[in-house]
């Protein structure tokens, strides 16, 4: 391979772990630094579909999770992000094609609830089989356009719960996620972003980012 080929594949891979981070969305989103209130928001859902070629497209929830705040609460707000993959391949920038839009979930809180509360139920009558160690690894059927891959995570008052894989559209798991994707962007009301900010775990700037594709370790047993 040679030395320009090599930098372009890097630059994909770069460009790759962005989008997947972008997409996955920031841990918290906070106001302008000299706004007069306390506080910030993080998610309490996310869905995420799309399998390539098709945008891999992402639809969350943030609320206010500000710590020792009981009043004053922010607006929930909605993020949408857009990750174009077909087209990532022609892009020759150094960020990946990701668009991201935020909302006030404003209109639609009630029928947003309603459907939080029917995901939380179906995911607790969900038969995953009885499948056991998966130490015999099977060819995945390609996809024919009838199943959906996704992502999902919800949060309440007192569960975590994350869950991804592929179902078939017709599934009623699959069907509540396409739902919740139109519901969250039905009802989102667009809001101007001046000097609010995402925040991540890491830089993604960095120019070390994706300095190797992979990094080996090799643990020692503690004495």
């Amino acid at each position: 391979m040679t030395r320009t080929k090599r930098a372009a594949v890097l630059a994909l891979q770069r460009r790759r772990f962005i989008a997947r981070t972008l997409v996955d969305g920031p841990h918290s989103f906070h106001p302008p630094k000299n706004a007069k209130t306390y506080g910030w928001l993080e998610p309490t859902l996310r869905f995420v579909v799309g399998d390539y070629p098709a945008d891999t497209r992402s639809f969350a929830l943030y609320c206010d999770d500000s710590m020792n705040k009981y009043s004053h609460l922010f607006t929930p707000m909605i993020r949408i992000s857009t990750w174009r993959r077909e087209a990532e391949l022609n892009n020759r920038g150094q960020w990946p094609l990701v668009d991201v839009r935020w909302a006030y979930l404003r209109r639609g809180r009630g029928r947003v609830d309603q459907h939080i509360r029917r995901l939380v139920g179906a995911l607790t009558r969900l038969k995953l089989g009885e499948s056991g160690i998966y130490d015999r690894r099977q060819a995945a059927p390609a996809s024919d356009g009838q199943t959906l891959g996704f992502g999902l995570m919800v949060r309440t008052g007192v569960h975590y719960l994350e869950l991804s894989g592929s179902a078939p559209r017709n599934d009623s798991l699959a069907k509540i996620v396409m739902a919740g994707c139109a519901l969250l962007e039905e009802v989102a009301s667009p809001v101007p972003l001046r000097g609010w900010t995402e925040c991540y775990d890491q830089d993604l700037t960095a120019k070390q980012l994706m300095a190797r594709r992979h990094w080996r370790w090799a643990p020692r047993r503690e004495l």
